[in-house]
């Protein structure tokens, strides 16, 4: 693709030109959605400044960064990568090729969490935190939570112990293989909450996937084998049947094509009250259990 630059121009303009050059890789919809991200961020304006400055000229800093981020862009790189951050549950993440970019059903499961477990003093643990968007994001609702999380990836961590601080919330991350459950949390260390949101895209899917996540987020956080797709739900339900409380809770995101198969996975292993739930496009792509 020819490298596109962005001309001088009013602030709608700019958005106009934004969104013609990457209208080949993505919906119109989408690429007007990115072009505002891109403004937004160049500018540090907040929303509400874009419809004012509308017909204004674009300064030349802004326009400059703008110009510096279109080689990427227009590329098919992730805009969140493109910028360094992400936002969820109200607040930025720092995001790059390490870490899962965050999405907004991952947001509900959060959500969702948050509205049923007011418990002062809970254990929480994230299993293959990411970005680590899950336990920052239940760390800033549930104050008085004792957060804890987990991923095999040593870069990824280091991801996340920086979203942490930079969120101002209070995390206990440890790397661990929870395949193999060996690693640095602490053998003794029991739960109130168990939440995870594993791979679960299997190989055979790639090629209907988008380029943009191929090429660029982490296949160690997305795939599995075709052959075994539910490996690391089997081995979170043993592993969370050990480590809650009783009364204790195991939250998932899961690939909608599971449901039923995951449920019966956790009624054979003797979990009860299991709820299999909707997110907003009417799928369902989260699952809740209770150990008694």
């Amino acid at each position: 693709m020819s490298l596109k630059h962005i001309k001088d121009g009013s602030v709608r303009d700019v958005l106009l030109q934004l969104t013609e050059a990457l209208s080949p890789l993505y919906e119109v919809a989408e690429a007007r959605s990115i072009a505002r991200m891109v403004v937004l961020h160049a500018t540090r304006w907040q929303p509400h400044q874009l419809l004012q400055h509308h017909n204004q000229n674009m300064n030349t800093e802004p326009l400059i960064q703008l110009n510096i981020y279109m080689p990427d862009l227009i590329q098919g790189k992730p805009v969140q990568y493109v910028l360094g951050e992400a936002w969820f549950a109200g607040m930025t993440f720092k995001v790059d090729e390490r870490v899962l970019i965050p999405r907004p059903e991952t947001e509900e499961l959060v959500n969702w969490i948050h509205q049923e477990n007011k418990i002062i003093h809970a254990g929480i643990l994230d299993i293959g935190t990411g970005s680590g968007c899950i336990a920052v994001g239940l760390a800033s609702m549930l104050k008085e939570a004792d957060l804890c999380a987990v991923d095999i990836s040593e870069e990824a961590l280091a991801v996340a112990a920086e979203n942490a601080v930079m969120n101002n919330v209070k995390v206990n991350f440890y790397q661990h293989d929870i395949l193999s459950d060996k690693g640095r949390l602490p053998a003794d260390k029991m739960f109130d909450i168990i939440v995870s949101n594993p791979p679960y895209v299997t190989e055979s899917d790639k090629p209907e996937m988008k380029k943009n996540v191929l090429e660029y987020e982490p296949h160690l956080a997305l795939f599995v084998p075709a052959h075994n797709p539910l490996v690391h739900f089997k081995a979170i339900i043993t592993f969370a049947g050990q480590r809650l409380r009783t009364g204790g809770r195991l939250y998932f995101e899961i690939n909608e094509a599971y449901g039923e198969e995951i449920s019966n996975m956790l009624s054979e292993a003797g979990y009860k009250s299991i709820h299999l739930r909707k997110d907003m496009q009417g799928r369902h792509r989260m699952i809740k259990a209770t150990v008694l």
